[in-house]
């Protein structure tokens, strides 16, 4: 979900400044043998919100028509990825694990986009747009491993670096005052 204000400053140039929430969230399922024998009762979710602050530009390359526009565009900002991690699990050996841990990181952002404009009428546009998010890896390796979880367990629900980097796909609808 992303709110945007666009300036126009002529027939090929828009500035724009925004706020983007993105989500993530994965629950997981233990079926394996060789974890029910060391773990029982589990229950580990993991999720991450991304919020990108950011102001940028968008280029007009193409008008085919007056209806359509094609433009590329540019955003930098900064992001913060904030991962939550709740789990309770009863180990074979040793007592039972309730945690609710919240680790929190930021890092610069940049955004490159394509995209093309249909104007429906006079107020509203209608569009899609393909783009790279591009953040890099966020070191998470000093996130706190409880105690009791399998070593096999490790590597997967506490990664030592989370890469935020993606490609996006968002179609969008917007009315001009």
């Amino acid at each position: 979900m992303a709110l945007e204000g666009l300036y126009r400053l002529n027939e090929e140039w828009q500035l724009k400044l925004g706020i983007a929430l993105q989500g993530m969230y994965s629950n997981w399922v233990l079926s394996k043998s060789e974890f029910l024998a060391k773990l029982t009762d589990v229950n580990i979710e993991r999720s991450y919100q991304l919020i990108n602050l950011y102001i940028g530009a968008n280029y007009t390359f193409w008008r085919p028509s007056d209806k359509y526009r094609w433009y590329v565009g540019y955003d930098i900002g900064g992001s913060t990825l904030t991962s939550r991690i709740k789990q309770s699990y009863l180990p074979t050996s040793g007592d039972r694990v309730d945690r609710d841990d919240s680790y929190t990181y930021s890092k610069f952002a940049l955004k490159l986009d394509l995209g093309i404009e249909y104007q429906l009428s006079r107020s509203f546009m209608l569009g899609v747009e393909l783009g790279t998010q591009i953040l890099g890896e966020f070191d998470t390796s000093g996130e706190e491993i409880p105690d009791g979880l399998p070593v096999e367990l490790h590597g997967i629900l506490y990664p030592e670096k989370i890469n935020a980097s993606a490609l996006r796909f968002a179609g969008f609808l917007t009315y001009n005052f």
